[in-house]
This record gives C-alpha cells, sequence and structure tokens, in this order.
C-alpha cells in the first residue's frame, strides 16, 4: 500500500465508508495519514475508587468481581451491569444495550476503565465507561487520540484504518526537508512525526511532532516565495520597437497638454 492508494485499498472500507470518508476530505491513504487527532485522552493517570468519589473523569485498575447482570428495562432498552472493585471500593459498571459484554467480563479478569464515579442512591457507579483489559504482553498507551469524525464513522473505524495506514504506507511516505535543515533545528523525520501523533508515547513527542509540521508549512511557504520571486527577477520583458505616436495622437478629440506629452515621452522610453 502506498500513500497515494485510495482509502478503499484499506481492508474493510467499501464503497459506504469511503463516501463518509470523502465527507472528511479523505479520499487517499494520505489524507488519512494527515488527518490528525484534535485532542488526546489522558487514560494513563491511574486512581483509586476512593480517590474518584469527586466525579473528577479518571482512570482504574479494577478487578471483575461477579459476572455480569443483564435485563430488560423497556422496550429496545437493556442494562448491563457488572461489580467491579480495588483496594479501596466496590462500584458498578453500567452498560446500555451492550448484551455481548456479558460473555465479556469473566471474574478475576482485570480491566482499566475509564469514565466518571457517579453516585446513585447508596452506591457508586461508572455508567457507560471506556474499558480495556490489562494484560502483561500487552502494555496499554497512556495517551488515545481523539478524531474529528463525521456520521458512518466511528472512533474504532478511524483508529483501525489509521492504524493500517500506519503500519503498511507511512514507511513509503517521502521526507521533503533536506537532512542538513532538519537536524539544525532537531526536528524529527516526517514518518517519525507522523506516526508519534497517532500513537504518541508522551505530550513531549506529540509536541516536537507538531513542530515539524508547523515547521513545514512555514519553510514550504518560504521557499515557494523564493521561488516566485527568483522565476520573476529572470523574466525579461519584450522589447517595444520604436514607433511613431503622432498617429495615435491624431485620433484624439483633444490636444494634449504639455504634462500629459511629457508622460507619454517617458511611458515610451521606458518600454
Amino acid at each position: 500500500m502506498r500513500p497515494e492508494s485510495g482509502i478503499q485499498e484499506i481492508s474493510g472500507i467499501g464503497p459506504a465508508k469511503a463516501s463518509a470518508f470523502a465527507r472528511m476530505g479523505i479520499q487517499t491513504v494520505r489524507d488519512l495519514l494527515f488527518h490528525l487527532p484534535r485532542g488526546y485522552e489522558d487514560r494513563g493517570n491511574i486512581r483509586t475508587l476512593r480517590e474518584g468519589c469527586d466525579g473528577v473523569p479518571s482512570s482504574f485498575l479494577l478487578t471483575v468481581g461477579a459476572a455480569p447482570k443483564t435485563a430488560r428495562i423497556r422496550k429496545g432498552m437493556s442494562i448491563t451491569k457488572v461489580r467491579v472493585f480495588d483496594d479501596s471500593g466496590v462500584v458498578e459498571a453500567v452498560f446500555f444495550n451492550q448484551d455481548f459484554l456479558k460473555n465479556v467480563f469473566r471474574v478475576g479478569d482485570v480491566y482499566r476503565f475509564t469514565g466518571r464515579l457517579v453516585r446513585n442512591k447508596s452506591v457508586y457507579q461508572l455508567v457507560s465507561p471506556k474499558y480495556e483489559p490489562v494484560r502483561e504482553d500487552l502494555p496499554l498507551p497512556d495517551l488515545y487520540p481523539v478524531y474529528p469524525l463525521t456520521e458512518g464513522i466511528t472512533t474504532g473505524v478511524l483508529r483501525k484504518a489509521t492504524e493500517t495506514a500506519v503500519r503498511d504506507a507511512l514507511p513509503h511516505l517521502a521526507d521533503y526537508l533536506p537532512e542538513d535543515i532538519r537536524r539544525k533545528y532537531k526536528l524529527p523525520t516526517l514518518q517519525t512525526a507522523i506516526k508519534r501523533l497517532h500513537a504518541p508515547g508522551d505530550m513531549s513527542e506529540v509536541r516536537s511532532s507538531l513542530r515539524r509540521l508547523a515547521f513545514d508549512d512555514l519553510f514550504l511557504f518560504a521557499l515557494g516565495m523564493a521561488m516566485s520571486k527568483a522565476k520573476g527577477a529572470e523574466a525579461v520583458a519584450p522589447a517595444i520597437p520604436p514607433t511613431d505616436e503622432k498617429r495615435f495622437l491624431s485620433l484624439l478629440p483633444y490636444e494634449l497638454t504639455g504634462a500629459q506629452s511629457r508622460a507619454c515621452r517617458e511611458i515610451l522610453s521606458d518600454m
């Protein structure tokens, strides 16, 4: 896959999704690579349940304490509750219309939940939190990119497509910035900057990558201005051969003033 490939070259993107991507100005894989996050969600600041009682959106490492229970609360609406805990307390994680979760959460498994603790009568709940299984062989990233979306394109679809583009097409993206300039200003390569913006290790990587793209904008603008100036300096105006202006002046219904005559002579001399 190359950056210039159409967006439908990515597995899972058919005509309908391609049309939705086009509404965001994304028609090629390169467009997708440069569809950058509008912000980042920090899930690395882990708090205990006791600390999270202040209602601030937080992340928690919680163990599943009981099998999920799903109930139908009205037509077209179901609720799934799962009891989870850490050393400081116990809460209910609550999900709506996600019956499949009864087969996801198993007693003893540890998840990172991200959301806001809310008090419901005598218990605290995590309502519709984000959840990720904690595995020793697969560390969870701290920062999650938040992308601009459109109807028909979910966060999951966009992230999966972006991961494919970064893996398969980004290595073929040419870096147009001369290496000596890049080294002089201590800038990352274009490939590194794009990869870090989509999957940053920390905010310092985000800042350095944004600095690289901002530098590119200014560099290309300055380069374009310099080329335009050089092209103008090299241009030679066509020579105008000597001509007798009396014929033209004789067609005028009035006589030129002295000032007008001098202006005409200066113009002819310049040409």
